[in-house]
This record gives C-alpha cells, structure tokens and sequence, in this order.
C-alpha cells in the first residue's frame, strides 16, 4: 500500500504503528508488584481526581502522592504501607466499610483494586523509591515478532488474530463490497462514491480490489487533502477566520501543500516546531501572539509549550503553566522547562502571577531522550526540540499519532483519553466501528 495515511510515516517510524497494541499489552501484564506513576496513580486521576485533590478536598484526603495518603484526612491515614488489608482506602473501594467509593459512577474493577492492592503490599513505592524516575518514562520503540498466520497478509490483521486466539474471540467476517466502499470512501475522501465509482468497484472481482482501491483513493491529492485539511486544523488550533491580525498567521496553505505532497510525519512535526524558511508554517509556534501575554501561563512560549506537548505527545501543560499540577506528575517547572526551547531570553518561573525568583532551565519533558546547553541561541533549542520530539526513541510521538488515527477511523482511540494519555494501560483493545 502507498506510503500515504493522513499523513505518510517515514522508514524507522511507520513499524510503531503496530507496535502499541504490544507494548500496551505487556505493560498491562505485569504482576509483580505495581508501579506508583504507570499504574496506580493513572487510576486515582481517572476514578478519584474530582474528590481527592486541590485545596478542597473532600474528607481533607489528597491522592496525589504517597506522603498524602499515609498522611491521610479526617479519618486517619489511607494507606498502611505493606498492608492492604488494613488500608482503610482498600476497605472503602471495595465496600467492606461503607460508604463504598467512588460515590460517584461505577466501582473500581477487580483489576484496578489488585493494582491497587499490589502497590501497597509491596509497601507503596512512591516515585524514585525503587531507583525509577519520577517521570513515566518515554515509551521505547521495539520491534515485536510478527505472527505467522496462514490467511492474513497484513501484519496489524496477524496482531489482531492473534489477540482474538488468546481472548477466545472469533474472528468476525469481512465485511460486504458495499460497506467496505462506502467507509473508504468517507474516511479518506469525505465523501460517498458516485454511482459510475460504485458499479466499477463494485464489478471487479480482483482479489486485491480493494487495496487497489485503497491507492486510487489515497493518490488523488486534492479531494485527500481537502478532506484530511479539517482533521489537521482542528488539531493544531488553526483558523482561517478574521482572528489573524498582528503576528497570527494561518498555517492552512502550508497544511494542504504537506498533505499533497505527502510530507512524511517527522519531517511535518519537524517543520512546526522548527520554521526555517519563508514558506514553513511558523503560524503554530506563534499561537495566541497577537493577543498579546495575557498572563505569564499564557505568554506565546508557554503555549507554544503547551500546544506542541499536547498535540505531539498527548501530554497537557495547561495546569503546572501556572503551578504544579494537582492530578498529574507534572510541574511547573516542566512547562517552563519545554517553554524556555522557544524562548530567545531567560524565563523566570511564575507560580499564579507570582514571580518564583528562580530562572528556568531548557529540558525536554523526557530528558533521557536528550537536551541542549543552556547558554545555546534561539536557533539552536528549536532545532533540539524539533529533534527530540520526532526522535525514533521517542515512541510516544508515535504512539500520540497512531491513536489520534486510530480515534479518527474508528470514532474511539486505543487509549480512550484524547487530549492527555495517562499511563499505559491500554483501555480499549480493539475499538469495533459502530458506523455502517
């Protein structure tokens, strides 16, 4: 098949597409003891967040870090360390001692509580507890076995069959010739096919019709880009509206030459972060600029930090831009860390308006992928940034953009959340498309 899906995956990168299923799985296996921040705290910010952080937290408990839960609130300690059966959290999430919690939704699953349990017989590990960073770690590419299967050709379909084997999951039947045209047609085109696209399609009996047509479709530039265009300005917060005054410039132009010529993604994401040249879209870094700095969190380097690291990565900035965030391992010196890669001058953290005294530092939000120095030129940290997003070592890059495809294609992505991906569950195995 052409190389050509949305936006075209160079060599090196394209194979993590089908690598997400297989590391998510594994991560999901692990037995022996679980991790506080891959495991345990991504349950308390899903489940427990709206209760149990910031300043008015209910029953005056905090589940946002070890020490808050062996502090506890008004009815003693949370947690006893090496003791779940005498952690009155246990006891609540399970409903041995009423009332049971979460009070709102559905209970905690059989499978969260045992996370939650393991961590606590283990003695609750918190972060740099067992020598591991505070920080969950950038996902590492690996290159799994492919499945040997006699049918299946195609190696995210080998994956698939042999996740339905072990789940005892039979394999559904292909779907007609006039299902499968009309969805190609929609989700590449936009479009429905025309009666003459429908009869010539439909009367080829060619084993590879399909993919054939699967080509034909991806290679007509113009109705590809021109549907893909929405997808795109959407998710880079760009508009063609009467908003562009001063510094903002629309990216949109750019946008549909890139996805025309079928810019392979890393070189895209590199031309974002990096604009050069008089015709790179230098509109993404720019943002908000001609609103002015509205406050210190919202100055044009800060979201440039934050639109970059949730756009490329699925990690949201938006709270420690003004503190240290209350239900995410974030602070706020993260976001200046990654603000301070487009800014020509020396950022002094802000905590809530409130000037800290102390100067941030250039680093990437995963700092085993790399840095610059700190005395480096403007030019300088935006090549560096633009290089440790897009780095083949950075599996959540791609991971970030194989589940935005995902989520575009299926109407859900394999992990749920959207905007933020936390920890490394994966919560939907195989998303089934609804759409007829």
């Amino acid at each position: 098949m052409r190389g050509r899906f949305c936006l075209r995956l160079s060599d090196g990168v394209a194979v993590l597409f089908l690598l997400l299923v297989t590391y998510q799985t594994r991560a999901q296996s692990t037995d022996a003891g679980a991790n506080f921040v891959r495991d345990v705290q991504p349950i308390f910010n899903a489940r427990c967040a709206a209760c149990h952080t910031g300043n008015e937290a209910q029953a005056g408990l905090r589940l946002h870090t070890r020490a808050e839960m062996l502090k506890g609130g008004v009815s003693g300690p949370a947690i006893v360390a090496g003791s779940s059966a005498n952690s009155l959290l246990v006891a609540r999430i399970t409903g041995e001692k009423p009332p049971l919690m979460p009070l709102a939704g559905k209970p905690l699953s059989t499978a969260e509580i045992g996370i939650i349990r393991r961590w606590i017989d283990a003695g609750a590990p918190g972060p740099g507890a067992t020598g591991e960073p505070s920080w969950t770690p950038v996902l590492s590419p690996r290159r799994p076995d492919i499945p040997e299967h006699a049918e299946f050709r195609n190696p995210i379909d080998r994956f698939v069959a042999a996740y339905f084997q072990k789940a005892g999951v039979a394999f559904p039947a292909a779907i007609s010739g006039e299902v499968f045209l009309r969805r190609v047609y929609l989700d590449l085109w936009g479009l429905p096919p025309t009666p003459q696209q429908r009869l010539e399609f439909l009367n080829d009996s060619s084993l590879d019709s399909r993919e054939r047509l699967i080509e034909k479709l991806l290679a007509a530039a113009e109705p590809y880009s021109g549907h893909w265009i929405s997808f795109w300005n959407d998710l880079l917060h760009n508009d063609e509206g009467v908003s562009y005054i001063g510094d903002r410039k629309s990216i949109t132009p750019w946008l549909v030459d890139a996805l025309q010529k079928n810019l392979p993604y890393d070189r895209f994401v590199r031309a974002l972060l990096n604009p050069t040249g008089d015709g790179d879209p230098e509109g993404f870094l720019l943002g908000v600029n001609w609103r002015g700095d509205v406050n210190a969190s919202q100055t044009a380097v800060m979201q440039a930090a934050q639109n970059s690291a949730q756009v490329f990565l699925a990690v949201n900035l938006k709270c420690n831009s003004c503190h240290d965030s209350f239900i995410s391992k974030w602070k706020l010196a993260d976001a200046y860390g990654l603000a301070s890669f487009y800014s020509e001058k020396p950022l002094e953290l802000v905590r809530c308006d409130v000037p800290t005294g102390k100067t941030a530092v250039a680093r990437f939000l995963y700092p085993e992928l790399g840095g610059v120095a700190t005395d480096a030129p403007l030019k300088e940290k935006r090549e560096v940034a633009a290089r440790l997003f897009t780095s083949p070592e950075n599996g959540r890059f791609t991971r970030t953009f194989v589940n935005r495809i995902w989520k575009q294609l299926f109407g859900r992505g394999l992990v749920l959340a959207g905007i933020q991906l936390r920890g490394t569950r994966l919560r939907c195995p195989l998303p089934a498309s609804d759409h007829p």
